[in-house]
């Protein structure tokens, strides 16, 4: 069977990692080579866009989309974790906070905000992740970086005790949600931590399009690989130029190729497969990422 080279949106369920995840999908599918474009924690569900076979060369491109989250904070406990998979280390009364008293704390991480990375997360710290630090009691804090948030609303409210939030988040890449509801629950003056996470989007690809490894695994290889999304799907935003077959051999080995383009393209041979990206300088297309035939 051929290798299958494209991107599968997968619906990962919760109790194993990104990585079990795309590995799973790779055998099933007879993929050699799978990996996926953002970890999701492994006690979290949602879109895990799967990239097999020569698409994982175009992981970036995916890796640097926006994403969508429901996210449910839960006010009264922290854990060592932010979620609740960890240690309760601080417990108190959260009767008192309304719904629109998170409405409003929600308002104030809306744009270009500063985030510390958790201490249990796959950021390196003096060469090693920091959750293998924190469970050899050896945590260590990471520097805070910027992230951007674009949008908190509070869909859902329960008062508890103790109270809880359905949160719709829309960020960039690198925003740890565990994080912000945790520093929400400081700003409500709060115990708090994240109970629960579904992704429901990574750029345009949504969990209502999404596939679960059961569904998978009742199709059978040959049947789930139409559920395989094309490798050009994720750089379709970027115009395209169509070479020769003399132009194609030549991009294939990294050559520069005759054309024009404003910035960077996708390049096709004269059978319409994609064969890699280039930028143009010049007057030339100088290929930068070769996904070959």
């Amino acid at each position: 069977m051929k290798q299958p080279d494209g991107f599968l949106n997968l619906m990962k369920p919760p109790g194993i990692t990104s990585r079990q995840a795309a590995v799973k999908v790779g055998l099933l599918l007879g993929a050699k080579k799978a990996g996926h474009t953002g970890t999701l924690d492994p006690g979290a569900c949602g879109v895990l866009l799967v990239c097999l076979g020569r698409a994982t060369r175009l992981s970036s491109f995916v890796a640097d989309a926006g994403k969508a989250y429901r996210a449910e904070l839960t006010l009264g406990v922290s854990t060592n974790t932010l979620d609740s998979e960890g240690e309760v280390t601080w417990t108190c009364d959260s009767s008192g906070i309304s719904e629109r008293d998170i409405s409003e704390a929600a308002a104030s991480f809306i744009g270009d905000i500063e985030q510390t990375p958790p201490a249990f997360s796959a950021v390196r710290r003096f060469g090693k992740r920091m959750h293998w630090l924190a469970r050899e009691g050896k945590p260590v804090s990471a520097e805070p970086r910027k992230v951007r948030v674009h949008r908190i609303e509070v869909l859902a409210f329960s008062p508890g005790p103790p109270v809880r939030a359905l949160l719709e988040i829309e960020c960039e890449k690198g925003t740890y949600v565990r994080a912000l509801c945790a520093d929400m629950a400081t700003a409500l003056k709060c115990a708090g931590h994240m109970s629960f996470l579904l992704r429901t989007r990574v750029g345009d690809f949504e969990v209502g399009d999404s596939v679960t490894l059961d569904e998978i695994r009742e199709l059978g290889a040959t049947a789930s690989r139409d559920l395989i999304i094309p490798m050009d799907r994720v750089v379709a935003h970027l115009p395209s130029i169509r070479l020769s077959a003399d132009q194609a051999r030549a991009a294939l080995h990294g050559m520069a190729v005759e054309g024009e383009a404003p910035g960077l393209v996708r390049l096709y041979d004269d059978n319409d497969n994609i064969i890699g990206l280039a930028k143009c300088e010049g007057g030339k297309l100088h290929p930068f990422l070769v996904l070959g035939r």
